[in-house]
């Protein structure tokens, strides 16, 4: 009977801690999350536009971009030689991409901020057809994202206009308010914790038997005669 209950107390307490757990992740992830990149995907910037002889791919990520780190994902094709097959286009793997970064001000280059250049990388884990930029923007407001293509076929060029908003502060609120849900929370704990504990009984000594270990100890007294 002891050991059963001993089980459900533990069980009890095992789903305590989890609901407390999840509860906590939901409270202070929102602060905390990272910013999450494309990989092959994210918001669709270019859909099969001509560059040359290919065709352009261009996703964004995050979204919306942000002072910090931002990413560019890519993938060209070109048409299917093969008129039979259901295929309209494959993919492309031996063309070079380098992606410029404009700042721009009132529709114009901004003269005061120097463009980003950076060339993209082939992501052979992503079925070797994706390419994917990565940079970190230091200001906010309007951009211009060049995207150059080159390859044996040819080369060519498409753009598309970005937006970066303010960097991303700590709530301080949120985190004030999660700050005193935990210690909330880590007192509920201690209290049920501590009312799961069985309550020990006292053993008070008897008082007969004290009465009875003292005569005991006592000597007779030897009469004479």
């Amino acid at each position: 009977m002891s050991t059963a209950l001993t089980k459900c107390r533990r069980l009890k307490g095992t789903l305590f801690v989890s609901l407390v757990i999840g509860l906590l992740a939901s409270i202070f992830a929102p602060a905390f999350a990272p910013p999450l990149y494309a990989h092959g995907g994210g918001t669709p910037r270019l859909t099969s536009v001509p560059v040359g002889p290919y065709r352009l791919y261009a996703w964004t990520d995050p979204e919306p971009w942000r002072v910090g780190p931002a990413h560019v994902s890519l993938a060209v094709t070109k048409l299917n030689p093969d008129t039979s097959s259901n295929q309209v286009e494959i993919p492309v793997t031996d063309v070079a991409i380098k992606v410029t970064y404009t700042p721009m001000l009132n529709n114009a280059v901004d003269p005061s901020a120097a463009p980003i250049v950076v060339e993209a990388v082939k992501q052979d884990f992503l079925g070797t057809f994706y390419y994917e930029v990565a940079t970190d923007l230091k200001r906010e407001g309007d951009w211009q994202i060049d995207i150059a293509v080159s390859g044996p076929e040819g080369s060519g060029s498409q753009q598309f206009p970005m937006k970066s908003m303010p960097a991303l502060s700590l709530n301080w609120p949120l985190f004030l308010g999660a700050g005193a849900a935990l210690i909330v929370l880590l007192a509920l704990i201690a209290i049920w914790s501590r009312s799961q504990q069985p309550a020990q009984p006292v053993h008070h000594p008897h008082r007969g038997v004290r009465r009875v270990q003292r005569r005991s100890d006592r000597t007779p007294e030897r009469k004479e005669a």
